[in-house]
């Protein structure tokens, strides 16, 4: 198990040593030549690859629903779990503000995550036979061997091995998080933000997967609401408390935006795309969904209809009536 000293120095000195049959190779950053030139042979690949009919992720997709290896539940299913997984994070912060026990509603956090792992190992088994796999993995190869000094086209180390161990050796975001929280990475972190330069001109992905890490930290601990250390120290805590941040925020804005428009009937609010207005009736709170429903409802029944004849402005209108007449006869 490493530490986050060595993930931290390893990070920083953007060198990644593999040993391929018993063959040590250091890779470095390519250069911004090298890239632009990965980037021509992807398309170079994939203009190939069409010609010779290769399938498209699109098409894979039916290609494993045809055979039985994947099925249009397996695809709802993989689109609902990130939802799950966040009303999950969601459900332990909540917990944890109740003084409840958390690690129950982790272990159902751990079921939906190991389930999502699952589907989505399964959709993507084949994801490398397809266009957009056999342009990425060549434009991959070509970049690794450049950042190794080893001619792509007539290499003599077996370049599947070399793919597959350098993208294993990259660290997920888990242990990334972690270096980020650390103390030895704060200090350079407060030395970058002074002007001092650390990395390379490129940044390798874990150099940039750290750095954007370290800026979300930065915000968490300049939030007016900053959380405990108990709850940023915990990933999954932590991530349901910006969930809760997030939808108080939306929630707010509706209240402002309802105090700003209090005491209307209908307020029309100009859209031009199907989102915008999906946002805008989001605005609306459980009743006025109800009136508006019950209206479009009577619309398409009667064609025309007259304000008053609404059946919240028949509700109103009736309202007001005994209101004034409880007035009349108090005086």
């Amino acid at each position: 198990m490493k530490d986050n000293e060595y993930i931290l120095h390893h990070i920083i000195s953007g060198k990644v040593n593999l040993k391929i049959d018993d063959q040590n190779i250091t890779i470095l950053p390519p250069s911004y030549e090298d890239i632009y030139k990965a980037a021509e042979l992807y398309e170079k690949v994939y203009r190939r690859g069409f010609l010779f009919g290769a399938l498209s992720k699109e098409e894979i997709i039916h290609y494993l629903i045809n055979r039985g290896l994947w099925s249009i539940e397996n695809e709802l299913e993989l689109e609902k779990i990130p939802d799950q997984i966040s009303n999950a994070k969601l459900d332990m912060y909540d917990t944890y503000t109740r003084f409840g026990n958390v690690e129950t509603k982790r272990k159902v956090l751990t079921f939906l995550n190991n389930k999502y792992n699952d589907l989505w190992t399964q959709k993507s088994q084949f994801d490398r036979f397809t266009i957009e796999g056999i342009s990425n993995y060549h434009k991959t190869c070509y970049l690794i061997c450049c950042g190794a000094a080893l001619d792509y086209n007539k290499c003599n180390i077996n370049l599947n091995k070399l793919f597959y161990t350098y993208i294993n050796s990259t660290y997920n975001d888990s242990t990334i998080r972690q270096v980020a929280k650390g103390d030895d990475w704060r200090n350079y972190w407060r030395g970058i933000k002074l002007g001092f330069k650390i990395f390379g001109d490129i940044l390798t992905r874990d150099q940039y997967s750290l750095l954007s890490w370290s800026q979300f930290y930065d915000n968490i601990y300049e939030s007016g609401e900053c959380p405990n250390d108990e709850i940023i120290e915990d990933d999954d805590l932590l991530d349901g408390w910006c969930i809760f941040q997030r939808k108080k925020r939306k929630e707010d804005e509706k209240k402002r935006l309802g105090d700003k428009y209090k005491g209307s009937g209908e307020i029309f609010i100009p859209v031009e795309t199907p989102e915008q207005a999906a946002k805008v009736n989001a605005m609306n709170d459980q009743k006025a969904r109800m009136i508006k429903k019950q209206r479009e409802q009577l619309i398409v029944q009667k064609g025309t209809v007259l304000e008053q004849d609404m059946p919240d402005s028949k509700i109103e209108i009736r309202q007001q009536a005994m209101q004034e007449f409880k007035n009349r006869s108090k005086r």
